[in-house]
């Protein structure tokens, strides 16, 4: 009985530590570790159930009119049954069979068929329950550019007026029914996500902090909140809208919707508008938000010569000495932006060991698709081997 009781003691002991956050151990750390320790009950003899949300987690960046690759990358992530449709994958019978894939934002400008691609994630996420999974579409910069009538980086010869009334008069609807959104929460084992375009930088969280609660100092912000106020606010501005533009520029709040010095705005920067090199720079100066991890995209990996830039795609991407998927000190955020767009592929993988991996393509050809090329990296274990 003796040694029995140790073992429980040390189990609670254990399980007390873990789920404590901590200012020294990164989350996405405690999250791997959390994912193996047992959760003991009161008596501190028994492990109880994992009610944690333990399906598999897809994190798509910008899409920008990319329809063929993000049918690549569904087929490559194993949501959809075949690269040529968008026809969901058998998940399994149970509710850990399934997935939840989420995309950061930006559909529409550049690529050749916006609309394809929005429909397709649209439709996803209509049938999303019958495969035990979910799916979630983020509004970026771009996408409210449309609902706003600036259309100056469309593709002029498949973003038609007929397309765009049709692509614009549909987000509305979904921004009306909170199918599409500018924040989501997502929640493993107490460890909090919260995926937005471009991220949640210091100065906006501050900004957040005396909005929300002015008359309390330095108040804790959780990422339910944080989601909660944008998903609001994005209705307000244009979940009614009936004319183009949706709303007048200089009725939005500021705060939200405009670029910052990063991006050549006069802003404070957004969650739409903030440069991935904030996050890294806020998380390497411990500056930003420690107790939630950011997935964003927005800010395209920087893997292209000048010239490849206006290429749509190039026929050689060169390797990115960082990644596709980027990561901040400490895994604190993660970019998903690899450039689809232009011919690079990738996504965010967190697998059912709590362990966030990279899946890229470096080498892209838009007339034969070589999914054997797809590299794999695990986050998870490069930002704590030294933990």
């Amino acid at each position: 009985f003796v040694p029995m009781m140790w073992a429980s003691l040390l189990c609670f002991a254990v399980f007390s530590v873990m789920y404590v956050y901590s200012t020294d151990v990164p989350l996405a750390c405690e999250l791997a570790s959390r994912h193996q320790q047992c959760r003991v009950d009161e008596t501190g003899r028994q492990c109880l159930p994992d009610l944690s949300d333990n399906r598999r987690l897809v994190a798509i960046g910008d899409i920008h009119g990319s329809y063929a690759g993000l049918l690549e990358l569904l087929y490559q992530a194993k949501v959809t049954s075949s690269p040529e449709s968008c026809s969901w994958r058998e998940q399994g019978p149970n509710k850990e069979d399934g997935l939840v894939l989420v995309q950061v934002g930006d559909l529409v400008d550049r690529g050749p068929d916006a609309w394809g691609a929005f429909d397709c994630l649209r439709t996803l996420q209509k049938e999303a329950e019958q495969y035990n999974s979910k799916v979630v579409r983020l509004v970026g910069n771009h996408d409210i550019w449309w609902l706003n009538g600036q259309f100056r980086d469309r593709n002029a010869s498949a973003d038609t007026l007929p397309v765009l009334r049709q692509t614009v008069t549909t987000m509305i609807q979904d921004i009306h029914a909170g199918t599409l959104v500018m924040a989501y929460t997502h929640t493993r084992h107490d460890i909090p996500l919260l995926f937005v375009h471009a991220g949640i930088r210091p100065t906006f969280y501050k900004y957040l902090q005396k909005t929300l609660h002015p008359d309390k100092a330095n108040v804790v912000l959780s990422p339910a909140e944080i989601t909660a106020y944008a998903n609001a606010q994005l209705q307000q501005d244009f979940g009614t809208c009936t004319a183009l533009p949706c709303q007048d520029k200089k009725s939005l709040a500021k705060e939200l919707y405009e670029a910052g010095p990063d991006r050549g705005g006069s802003g404070i920067g957004g969650p739409l508008w903030t440069d991935f090199s904030m996050l890294e720079e806020a998380a390497t100066q411990n500056k930003e938000p420690k107790h939630f991890i950011q997935v964003v995209g927005h800010t395209m990996a920087f893997c292209y010569s000048p010239r490849q830039i206006n290429v749509h795609p190039p026929s050689h991407i060169a390797e990115c000495s960082a990644g596709l998927v980027r990561a901040s000190h400490h895994l604190q955020s993660v970019c998903v932006d690899g450039g689809l767009y232009l011919g690079a592929r990738a996504y965010l993988e967190l697998n059912q060991d709590a362990h966030f991996i990279a899946h890229e393509r470096y080498v892209g050809d838009k007339k034969k698709v070589e999914y054997e090329t797809y590299q794999q990296r695990d986050l998870t274990s490069v930002a704590c081997k030294s933990m």
